[in-house]
């Protein structure tokens, strides 16, 4: 017995100890609970105030500059001061009537509230600074980017401060929640402690009662100390029987949610309808998660108050006990904690952000309104927001933004008149006065409603005034509830923050409104005035301009920068410095408006003339400019007006040419002074005159008859005119008339303009007579003979006949030069010009063209004959001897004619036919004429243009090769390929060798072709080789006779072989045709010894056709002899080709060459060919020649003939 009260007392000590020990962590949990909620609440709300305070400084001083006199100055610095006081109580703590906020001592988030303070004093100092600029220097100084920076760079650093604070807290709630996980661990360690011991001690109750009865009561006065330290951190507590359904909670449980004993039934279903829809599946899923994985949570959650709201909670459970057999759990435990004041803080802070960056960045008003009305929803699910807005006469509430309730609802409400009795909202707006209906179906207010609330399922409506910063009354920002409700004091507060937001928003779109509506109507005053318009805002520096002001310059209103620095250097440099005095003036009062007219630098570069209007438009109250206005308005035609006006006076009085103005009727009243150094005319003598006194009688009536209607028709004329001076001489004048009009287009008068030009005139006839005619002979010059060769071409077809183009050379002349000086040569070409000229007919022309070369057309031919008889003539005269002081000179003359129509071209190309004829004429002797023939340059012509298409083709890769195998019929395999050169034209397909090869025959470019044909031949060998192509397969390659006649040959032959270093040299066989060969036996065969030598092989093609001798066979060094498929052709039913084919075969077995019959076309020629003995045989009855592609599957698919074989 008394070992068992030792034992019973050393049990109750400990359990005391690890309740105790318990008790104090639960206690400091709470206390670490209650620090976060009191220490970072106000602080999550200072740091909005922060923002939001400094935020709304921002936009009234932009008001302010903007022009706005309604905002004061003091607001705005008591604005930042407010800011910087929300800050400071972060740093040292402080206390207002919104709470208390505790000193932060993280080292890090004081730093950032430090940075803070400076970035809200260096605000403050640029903002005065702007403020203070308002001088009258007239010049801007750029301070609206530094402020703009300033408040940034403030932005940027209060971001991080609110950025650190939420990660100081999460760090805080995350250790308080590791607690309150510990604490539960803790409290389920003495529930099992006290249960083994009350266990063990319910085993030994038979021995000792007392004892028992001790242990129990000591277990469970541990359990309400346990249930003591819960309630008193503020914790509800919850214990649920998972297998029976039973729930126990704690008083604070039901605290929480406003619940009392009497409305739970102790079951798990007291849960249902508690908690919030969007959140119950997630909590679900939550607690079964933890009863599978058995690892503790803690969540957040809402959950529903007696009242109707929503409770934010932080829960936290876990199973505690588990069925020994099955694994199931049996008990589980948990806590709830009211977290409601920080989540609503959360989420206050989201949205008063959300909407001052709408607000920021220029978003239409119904935009930001929603945000702030899904706002304050969002914080309060059971909460309805409507906001209403004044109309303009102040007696109507028009919807601004109500997304949650309904349509119909907003319909009915929208445009209804202000008033006591009004609803809610419209009593608000009247009597300017909170009102709260906590039940509409039972209120005045909302007698006339009644029924439209309940069709909308509206319980509740409470209204605030939304005042503007005056107190003038903006509209109404209204929360409704579903059922009958009472605001808290947390609601007052909520709905007077929604409402100061919404004026802030509504007054910040309204002024902007206003102002744009302004700018609209006065851009549309300037546009139909044609004006530009300027605004300058003294204080910021800022210019602003409209579209026009712009374009008189040349530019987009993009274009244009936004200082008076871009104004200055679009001021011309003259008239800089008078611009910024006259505005100067203005600024500093020594002129009441400024008025200046000046010059413009465009885009283009010129300059345009602007009259500049302005005036000061706004006045600090110590008499400092704060705003300038003006137009400009573009005078440049007017200054180009003026400026003709002075220049026409001026050239008046100073010009060269005579001035005549007279009346409507023709009464001269003013003359220039030129007028009378011309015609000798005074002033007095002409005025009052007709300008008749000047008439030559070199002009008929009937031309002054014309110039008179021109000037009625047309109001202008101009012309040469003959007139007579005052001394009777006549003198040429170029004279200009014209009519000047009235408004009504009717003539006042007539100005004339006369310049003398009869020196000119002079000159005139001395250049053209130069221009069109050769010096020496007088005879018409290479020029005028152009433009009469031009119209005896145009008569010929009118008339249908023909002419003749004759150019003749003399022969000799360069001789006569040489020995007799050009003295005499050019008085021998002054004679010859006049005898050929005396040769030629009456319409017909001489020309000299230069040097000893002269041209003439024979004109109104009808046969070609019809010139012979002059041409005889011409050679005639230029073949008579000439004598110059006793010097007999002989020389003769070589004629080349062409006739036109038959040489159908233009007139260069006549000349150029008819020279190319008397070169023929000179070098087929001399002293006779040759006609040009038409059909033999025709054919020149098509052979030059067939080399250029070919020379084309081969810079541009169109040939190709193709390539027709060589077999031995009688052992069945393919022995080699010739290659076969073709044309794919672009235009007419693949062309085959005998439509251009005979072009290039003889051409050096023929030598490039073969080049091109070896040079792919052995590629192609190389990549047969690469393919696998089963080899000795030789390719055989034509060669041109111009070619292979090259000294160069071999060694060129080397290069393309060393090039294909892979290609052995005996793949290469190259074919020569026996014609070729027989031109030049002995060079021809040192060339092919010398090829031969490097292992190229050779065959003589076309064998047969050559009248070949046994003696240049044997000295040609060919491996192979081709006989030509002329005599393969036909030898099947021609005797005499068989005969040949024979014999050729004969020769080359008795040469011991091998040989090979082309044209081999049926398998009877195959048949035949080897009864005589040839095996080698190629042609279309065996392959037709094919692309390279096509030549391995050539080789592996093909037989030959079974009869072949036989």
């Amino acid at each position: 017995m008394y070992l068992m009260n030792t034992n019973s007392r050393k049990i109750l000590f400990i359990s005391i100890s690890v309740t105790l020990f318990t008790m104090a962590i639960v206690y400091y949990s709470f206390l670490i609970g209650r620090d976060i909620a009191e220490r970072y609440t106000p602080l999550v709300d200072a740091t909005m105030e922060i923002k939001l305070e400094a935020t709304t400084a921002h936009l009234w001083f932009e008001e302010m500059m903007s022009g706005d006199q309604t905002v004061d100055i003091e607001t705005i610095w008591a604005n930042l001061d407010q800011s910087e006081w929300y800050a400071q109580a972060m740093l040292d703590g402080g206390t207002n009537e919104e709470g208390t906020f505790l000193a932060l001592n993280d080292p890090d988030l004081r730093s950032q509230i430090e940075e803070t303070i400076d970035g809200i004093h260096h605000f403050r100092q640029i903002a005065k600074k702007r403020w203070a600029s308002q001088s009258t220097s007239g010049v801007g100084s750029g301070i609206e980017q530094q402020f703009d920076l300033a408040f940034l760079k403030f932005n940027l650093s209060t971001d991080n401060v609110e950025s650190a604070l939420q990660k100081v807290r999460a760090e805080d709630l995350q250790t308080f929640k590791f607690t309150q996980v510990l604490l539960i661990t803790l409290l389920l360690i003495l529930g099992i402690i006290i249960g083994g011991l009350s266990l063990r001690f319910n085993n030994k109750r038979i021995k000792n009662i007392d004892v028992l009865k001790l242990s129990n009561e000591n277990v469970n006065s541990s359990q309400k100390q346990l249930l003591n330290v819960i309630n008193g951190a503020k914790l509800g507590y919850w214990d649920w029987c998972y297998q029976t359904g039973e729930h126990v909670v704690n008083d604070e449980w039901l605290s929480i949610l406003g619940l009392s004993r009497q409305d739970i039934t102790n079951h798990i279903s007291d849960w249902d309808g508690l908690i919030h829809p969007n959140d119950d599946q997630f909590m679900k899923k939550t607690v079964q998660t933890h009863i599978l994985s058995g690892k503790n949570y803690v969540v957040e959650f809402r959950m529903k108050h007696a009242d109707g709201r929503w409770v934010w909670i932080q829960g936290s459970g876990s199973v505690i006990e588990y069925d020994e057999n099955t694994h199931e759990p049996v008990r589980l435990c948990g806590t709830h904690q009211d977290i409601t004041v920080r989540k609503l803080a959360e989420l206050r802070e989201k949205s008063r952000s959300h909407v001052l960056e709408l607000l920021t960045s220029g978003d239409l008003l119904p935009v930001i309104l929603e945000a702030i009305v899904r706002g304050v929803e969002q914080e309060n699910s059971d909460m309805l927001c409507s906001i209403l807005l004044l109309d303009d006469e102040g007696k109507h509430l028009l919807s601004g933004a109500a997304p949650s309730l309904p349509d119909f609802y907003n319909s009915a409400i929208n445009g209804i008149e202000i008033g006591v009795g009004v609803g809610s909202c419209g009593t608000a707006a009247f009597t300017n006065k909170r009102v709260i209906v906590e039940d509409i179906q039972n209120h005045p207010y909302w007698t006339p409603y009644k029924e439209l609330a309940s069709k909308a399922g509206l319980g509740a409506c409470w209204s605030e005034p939304i005042r503007s910063t005056q107190g003038k009354i903006l509209g109404t920002f209204a929360i409704y509830h579903l059922e009958v409700n009472k605001p808290t004091e947390a609601n007052m507060t909520l709905i007077e923050q929604a409402a100061s937001l919404a004026s802030i928003a509504i007054e910040k779109i309204q002024a902007n409104l206003a102002l744009k509506a302004s700018d609209e109507q006065m851009q549309l005053v300037l546009a139909g005035a044609d004006l530009g318009f300027w605004d300058w805002n003294i204080v910021t520096g800022r210019v602003d301009r409209n579209e026009r002001w712009a374009t008189m310059l040349g530019y987009t209103h993009k274009e244009l920068k936004h200082s008076t620095n871009q104004w200055a250097d679009f001021v011309h440099q003259e008239d800089r410095e008078k611009a910024w005095q006259s505005i100067n003036d203005v600024l500093e009062g020594r002129s009441k408006s400024h008025s200046l007219e000046y010059r413009m630098l465009t885009k283009e570069g010129g300059y345009r003339w602007v009259h500049d209007q302005a005036n000061v438009m706004q006045r600090h109250s110590n008499g400092k400019p704060l705003r300038m206005s003006g137009t400009h308005s573009d005078i440049t035609n007017r200054k180009l007006a003026e400026e003709k006006i002075k220049l026409a006076a001026s050239v008046f009085s100073h010009a060269g040419e005579g001035i005549i103005i007279t009346d409507d009727k023709a009464t001269i009243i003013d003359i220039n002074d030129a007028f009378t150094n011309i015609t000798g005319f005074s002033r007095e003598e002409a005025i009052g005159k007709n300008p008749r006194i000047l008439q030559s009688g070199r002009q008929t009536p009937e031309f002054y008859a014309d110039m008179w209607q021109a000037l009625q028709n047309e109001g202008y004329w101009s012309g040469e005119v003959w007139n007579r001076r005052k001394n009777g001489e006549v003198y040429a004048v170029m004279q200009t008339i014209s009519a000047v009009r009235d408004v009504h287009g009717i003539a006042t008068h007539y100005v004339s303009l006369g310049n003398d030009i009869t020196l000119m005139k002079e000159h005139q006839n001395q250049l053209e007579h130069i221009a069109h005619f050769d010096i020496l002979t007088n005879l018409p010059n290479r020029v005028l003979l152009a433009d009469r060769l031009s119209q005896a071409m145009l008569q010929c077809s009118r008339h249908k006949q023909s002419l003749a183009v004759v150019f003749l050379d003399l022969d000799g002349f360069k001789h006569v030069n040489d020995t007799h000086g050009h003295d005499i040569g050019d008085e021998l070409l002054i004679a010859l010009s006049v005898r050929m000229k005396e040769a030629l007919r009456e319409n017909d022309s001489l020309a000299r063209i230069g040097g000893d070369e002269f041209v003439a057309v024979l004109a109104d031919l009808t046969t070609v004959e019809d010139c012979e008889p002059v041409l005889e003539r011409l050679l005639l005269a230029a073949s008579e001897p000439v004598i110059f002081d006793n010097i007999v000179l002989n020389i003769s003359a070589s004629i080349g004619v062409t006739l036109y129509p038959q040489d159908n071209v233009g007139a260069d190309l006549l000349m150029r036919h008819a020279d190319q004829a008397m070169y023929v004429a000179k070098e087929s002797g001399k002293n006779r004429y040759h006609l040009f023939d038409t059909a033999q340059d025709d054919a020149v012509k098509v052979q030059r243009e067939s080399l250029e298409a070919i020379r084309s083709a081969l810079d541009n890769h169109q040939f190709v090769l193709h390539y027709q195998p060589k077999v031995n019929m009688r052992k069945g395999i393919v022995t080699g390929v010739e290659a076969l050169i073709r044309w794919q034209h672009p235009k007419r397909g693949l062309l085959n060798p005998i439509e251009f090869l005979p072009v290039i025959e003889n051409n050096p470019m023929s030598i490039e072709m073969g080049e091109w044909v070896i040079d792919t031949a052995l590629t192609q060998i190389s990549q047969w080789q690469k393919l696998g192509l089963n080899f000795p397969v030789s390719i055989s390659v034509n060669i041109a006779a111009l070619q292979l006649q090259q000294p160069d040959f071999t060694d060129r032959l080397m290069i393309l072989l060393a090039a294909h270093p892979d290609v052995e040299p005996h793949y290469l066989e190259l074919e020569v045709l026996e014609t070729s060969a027989l031109e030049d036996v002995y060079n021809v065969s040192t060339i092919m010894n010398a090829c031969m030598a490097l292992g190229v092989n050779f065959a003589l093609d076309d064998f047969g056709t050559g009248y070949s001798s046994l003696t240049y066979l044997r000295r040609l060094p060919a491996n192979l002899i081709k006989i030509d498929q002329s005599f393969v052709r036909d030898m099947l039913h021609d005797s005499d080709d068989l005969a040949i084919v024979e014999g050729v075969i004969a020769l080359a077995k008795s040469f011991k060459r091998d040989v090979i019959a082309e044209g081999v076309e049926t398998i009877e020629h195959g048949t035949a060919l080897l009864q005589l003995g040839c095996e080698l045989a190629q042609g279309y009855g065996i392959a037709r020649p094919m692309p390279a592609s096509e030549i391995p599957t050539w080789i592996s698919d093909w037989k030959p003939d079974v009869n072949w074989q036989n």
